[in-house]
């Protein structure tokens, strides 16, 4: 098994451009079991102005649909509707067999991943290289 920190600046996929349309609000992945192919259907968004994120992240060219789950004082849960093409850099940590452990961001992503072994993260790698999604891996512990 090998866990990965795996960076991504926030303009290199689509879902950090949550982030990038509105700064000052962080994302937290919620972890779920995907259901219908449906990749990281829930987030939390964490700031001061969530009425302007929520109204930024549904104009998106990338979100289908987006809906507002729970509120809480500077934090909201959405459920969010994808379309296929935004959801390449999750697909593609699947597609390899990683799960990721966890996932936050604002002008850098990064996410925990834990993949297999050491050839399905080089094969994760490289796949994203050749996608143009700009990865680095941060951090690399093999285990075990």
């Amino acid at each position: 098994m090998v866990l990965v920190d795996v960076a991504v600046p926030a303009t290199g996929f689509p879902v950090g451009a949550l982030t990038a349309e509105t700064p000052a609000t962080a994302i937290e992945l919620v972890r779920v079991v995907p259901i219908d192919g449906v990749i990281v259907p829930l987030f939390w968004a964490v700031g001061r102005d969530l009425t302007g994120f929520e109204r930024s992240a549904g104009a998106l060219e990338q979100v289908e649909r987006l809906s507002l789950v729970e509120s809480h004082p500077g934090r909201r849960l959405y459920r969010v509707w994808w379309r296929p093409e935004a959801t390449t850099l999750v697909s593609t940590i699947h597609r390899h067999q990683g799960a990721i452990l966890d996932g936050r961001g604002t002008d850098e992503w990064h996410f925990f991943v834990r993949f297999p072994d050491e050839g399905r993260f080089e094969s994760f790698f490289a796949a994203c290289t050749r996608a143009g999604i700009p990865v680095d891996a941060t951090e690399y512990s093999p285990v075990g």
